[in-house]
C-alpha cells in the first residue's frame, strides 16, 4: 500500500496530493459510500486521534486521496455493481485486477484442471501503473515494502499484525489468487491433445475463452471507446491495447500483449500455451537476431576453446623480417665483407721440417693428421666468432700432400680433349674474363667423421665439426670458359687435374658436362678468396669451386681441364669420396666386389647438416651462473645443406628429443642465387633455454630440415670411408668438480 499523505502538510515534497501511482481522480463520495455499505474498509471516517500506524495500515481517512489503491478499489466496486451485460470472465477480471488476458487464461486453466498453484513466490502485475512495473514482470510480496516505503521518513512504518494488509490494489488473499502457477512439464503430443480436448469441453460456450475475448475486442474497437465510462464495460489495462486520439489505431502498452493477427492462428497458439503468432517481418527479424546470437555464441565458444597462446614471439618476428628481406646475389660484389682484421699468422714450428715450411698458417688450428700433410680445422668457437663469412686463415685446410709452389706470372691452365680449340690460359687472361663473386660454403665430406670412428674405425682420419667454412669466391664461370674453346659433339664429362704430386698421381676428379654448362650451378675457376689472392693452402693461384658440392669434388692448384666422353682416370676420383655400403667392412672387400667403380657410390652434393657450437664439447659452465633463477643460456650453432637447398628449419632439444625448441636462423643479406633457386651458403642459429632446465639436462641436441622437409637421422651411419655423417648432433652435459 502507498503511504497516505498527511492532510495537514500539503507541501510535503514526498507526497503531493496527486499520487505518483496514478493520475485517476477518485471521488470522495464513492469511498464514503463503500464504508457505509460495510464493505472492505479502504478508508474510514477521519479520526483526529489516529496513530501513524493506523494511517499506514489503511485505518485512517483521507478523502482527497487519489492513489492507485483507492482508484482500483473504486473501479472494482463499479464493476461489481455494473450492468448484467458484462460477461462472467470480465467480472472476474475486474475482481482480480488483472489486465493480462493470457495470464488470466492460464489461471483459469489451472483452476479447471485442478492443479495446485505454486505460492512460494507469488508475483502480481500492477494493473495500470507502469512506473512501478515498466517491464510487466510483476511484484512479489517481498517487493511491496521496498516499493512503498522507500522514503526515509517512512522507514519505520509497518502493518499491525491484526490489520488486513492491502497490497497494491488487492487484499493479501486476492494477491495470492493472482499468483502465477508453476509451468507445466512438457507432455507427449498424444497427452497434450487429450488435455486440450478436455479443457475445451469444460469451458462454457461464449464465456471466458479466447473467442469471447476476441469478440469483446472487436466491439471495443468498433465503438472507439477509449475512456472508462463506468458503464460496466471493461477498461483494458496493463498488457491490453488502447485507442489513441480516436483514430482507431492500436498501440502496444509496455509489458502488454501483442497485436492480434490472424485471429484463429493466435487463438490456436494461446490454446496450446504458446506465444501469440507474430507477423512475417517480426519473425524474420527474430530469426536474424537469433542467427546473429547463435553465430556470436559459436564464435565465443571457439575462442574460449582455443588455448591462450600469449603474445607473438619477438625473436620469430625478427627472423621472419630478416628472411623476407633477403636478396639474390648478382655475383658482382667487388669486395668481400669478410672480417679483414690482421690475423696472427706465421710459420709454425711443426712445419719447419716439412715441404710446407714456407706456408704461413695459424697456430691455433686443430691438426688432424699430425705435421704433414696439413689437414686442420679451427675450434668451433673460433669458426663462429667471425660470423657468416669466414676469414681466409680460419678456413679449414684439406691437403693430400705437399702444397705446390706456384707463381701467378708463370702458371697456366690448359683446356684440351674434345674441344675445337685447345688452349692454354695464363692467369692474367683468366682474370680478364667475365667473373662472378659470390659467397659459397665449402664443406669436406669427411666432416664429423670422428663420431663414425667412435663406432668403428674407418679408412679416413678423424674430423671434428669444423671442416666447413663460407667465403666469397671470385672467378670465371666454367661454362663461359668452355664456350670460348668450343665443345665437340659426343663429350659427356669435364675432368679436372691439379698441380700437386701425390703417391697415386695428381689429384683429379670429373663432373658431367651438362652440370658444368648449366650457368645456374655457378661452377667456376676461382682466383680470389674474400677479396684476396688465394692462400697457398687453398689453391693459389687458381682452383675450381663447385657450389653445393662436397669439397672433395673441387680441385686446388688447377692445371688442366679435359673434356671427354669418359670420367676422370685419377685414382682419387675412383678410390676417394665414395659412399661404400655399410656391409662392406674393408678396402679389399670393396675392391673385390668392384664397389669403387659403381656410379651409385659417387659423392657429389653435400648432406643436410647442423652442429652445436655453443656450448661446445669440453666447455665448462659455472654452476653459480646456471643456478640463477630466471637466467637463460644461449645455445648456438650453424646449419647447412648441399645441392643448393635452403635450411628451412632448425630445432633444439634439451630433454632427449621429447620437446624440440624453435631456433632462429640468420643468413647473409644475399645468400641465394637465381631468384632463390640456389642457396649456396650456411646459416647461423640461436635459441635461449632456461638455465635451470639446462642444468637438469643430460645432453643438448640439434636437427635441421631442408627445403624438401628432409631432416637428419638420429644416429650416424657407419661406412668404410666414414663419409657424409649428418646425424643429429649431440653435446653431453655433466656436472664435475673443478
Amino acid at each position: 500500500m502507498s503511504p497516505v499523505p498527511d492532510p495537514e502538510n500539503k507541501t510535503n515534497s514526498s507526497h503531493s496530493t496527486k499520487s505518483t501511482l496514478d493520475q485517476t481522480t477518485i471521488k470522495p463520495s464513492a469511498n464514503q459510500q463503500r464504508v457505509q455499505e460495510g464493505k472492505h474498509p479502504i478508508t474510514h471516517e477521519p479520526d483526529p486521534n489516529a496513530k501513524r500506524d493506523d494511517i499506514a495500515s489503511g485505518n485512517g481517512n483521507n478523502e482527497d486521496c487519489d492513489c492507485e489503491g483507492h482508484a482500483a478499489a473504486e473501479r472494482k466496486e463499479k464493476n461489481e455493481e455494473g450492468s448484467g451485460d458484462a460477461s462472467a470472465d470480465e467480472k472476474e477480471k475486474n475482481e482480480e485486477g488483472s489486465g493480462d488476458a493470457s495470464a488470466d487464461e492460464k489461471v483459469k486453466q489451472d483452476d479447471n484442471s485442478g492443479e495446485d498453484v505454486d505460492m512460494e513466490d507469488p508475483r502480481i502485475r500492477h494493473p495500470s501503473n507502469k512506473k512501478l512495473d515498466p517491464k510487466g514482470e510483476g511484484y512479489s510480496l517481498r517487493d511491496v515494502p521496498r516499493l512503498h516505503f522507500r522514503d526515509q521518513q517512512h522507514e519505520q512504518l509497518h502493518w499491525p499484525a491484526s490489520a488486513p494488509r492491502i497490497i497494491l490494489d488487492a487484499t493479501e488473499d486476492e494477491f495470492h489468487k493472482q499468483a502465477k502457477p508453476k509451468p507445466k512439464p512438457p507432455q507427449p503430443d498424444g497427452k497434450k491433445k487429450e488435455d486440450d480436448e478436455k479443457e475445451s469441453h469444460n469451458k462454457p460456450a461464449g464465456g471466458d475463452g479466447e473467442e469471447g475475448d476476441s469478440k469483446a475486442d472487436e466491439k471495443h474497437k468498433a465503438t472507439g471507446d477509449s475512456k472508462d465510462e463506468g458503464e460496466g464495460k471493461d477498461k483494458k489495462e496493463d498488457g491490453e491495447e488502447k485507442k489513441e486520439g480516436g483514430e482507431g489505431k492500436d498501440k502496444k502498452e509496455e509489458g502488454g500483449e501483442q497485436k492480434k493477427e490472424g485471429g484463429d492462428g493466435e487463438q490456436k497458439a494461446e490454446k496450446e500455451g504458446g506465444p501469440p503468432k507474430k507477423s512475417g517481418s517480426e519473425q524474420k527479424k527474430d530469426e536474424e537476431t537469433t542467427g546473429d546470437k547463435h553465430d556470436a555464441d559459436q564464435k565465443r565458444e571457439e575462442q574460449d576453446s582455443k588455448p591462450d597462446i600469449g603474445p607473438p614471439n619477438q625473436l620469430h618476428l625478427l627472423e621472419h623480417n630478416h628472411i623476407n628481406s633477403l636478396q639474390t646475389d648478382p655475383g658482382t660484389t667487388k669486395s668481400s665483407p669478410a672480417y679483414l682484421r690482421a690475423l696472427t699468422i706465421e710459420i709454425d714450428d711443426r712445419d719447419r721440417n716439412t715441404p710446407d715450411n714456407w706456408v704461413p698458417r695459424r697456430v691455433d688450428l686443430i691438426r688432424n693428421t699430425g705435421s704433414h700433410p696439413m689437414n686442420a680445422e679451427p675450434p668451433l668457437t673460433e669458426l663462429m666468432r667471425y660470423g657468416l663469412v669466414t676469414p681466409n686463415m680460419v678456413h679449414y685446410i684439406r691437403n693430400h700432400g705437399a702444397v705446390p709452389f706456384l707463381e701467378w706470372g708463370t702458371h697456366q691452365v690448359e683446356v684440351c680433349g674434345m674441344v675445337e680449340r685447345p688452349t692454354k690460359f695464363n692467369m692474367d687472361e683468366i682474370a680478364e674474363m667475365p667473373w662472378i663473386n659470390i659467397p659459397v660454403t665449402v664443406a669436406c665430406d669427411g666432416n664429423r667423421r670422428g663420431e663414425v670412428n667412435m663406432i668403428k674405425r674407418s679408412t679416413g682420419f678423424t674430423w671434428g665439426a669444423g671442416a666447413l667454412a663460407t667465403s666469397y669466391w671470385k672467378g670465371v664461370p666454367l661454362a663461359y670458359l668452355l664456350k670460348q674453346v668450343g665443345v665437340k659433339e659426343g663429350a659427356k664429362y669435364v675432368c679436372f687435374e691439379g698441380s700437386d704430386h701425390l703417391p697415386n698421381g695428381a689429384y683429379g676428379t670429373s663432373l658431367t658436362l651438362s652440370y658444368v654448362m648449366d650457368e645456374r650451378n655457378d661452377a667456376m675457376i676461382a682466383y680470389e678468396m674474400n677479396g684476396r689472392a688465394l692462400p697457398p693452402d687453398h689453391g693459389y693461384p687458381c682452383r675450381t669451386i663447385l657450389p653445393g658440392h662436397i669439397g672433395g669434388r673441387t680441385v686446388k692448384w688447377l692445371k688442366k681441364i679435359i673434356v671427354s666422353d669418359k670420367e676422370s682416370t685419377s685414382w682419387y676420383h675412383w678410390h676417394d669420396n665414395r659412399f661404400i655400403p655399410p656391409h662392406i667392412t674393408s678396402a679389399d672387400e670393396a675392391e673385390r666386389d668392384k664397389w669403387w667403380y659403381q656410379s651409385d657410390t659417387l659423392l657429389l652434393a653435400g648432406p643436410l647438416q647442423s652442429v652445436i657450437t655453443q656450448p661446445s664439447h669440453g666447455q665448462r659452465l659455472p654452476l653459480a651462473e646456471l643456478g640463477r633463477d630466471g637466467r637463460e643460456i644461449e645455445i648456438a650453432g650453424y646449419a647447412y645443406c648441399g645441392g643448393g637447398r635452403k635450411v628451412s628449419l632448425v630445432q633444439v632439444s634439451i630433454d632427449g628429443g621429447r620437446v624440440w625448441k624453435y631456433a632462429t636462423r640468420r643468413f647473409l643479406e644475399q645468400p641465394m642465387r637465381w631468384e632463390g633457386e640456389r642457396w649456396w651458403t650456411w646459416c647461423h642459429w640461436t635459441v635461449n633455454v632456461n638455465a635451470l632446465e639446462l642444468l637438469q639436462s643430460q645432453e643438448v641436441r640439434v636437427r635441421a630440415f631442408d627445403s624438401s622437409h628432409t631432416t637428419q637421422p638420429d644416429e650416424p651411419v657407419w661406412n668404410l670411408g666414414g663419409f657424409q655423417n649428418n646425424s643429429i648432433y649431440k653435446v653431453k652435459l655433466a656436472i664435475r668438480s673443478p
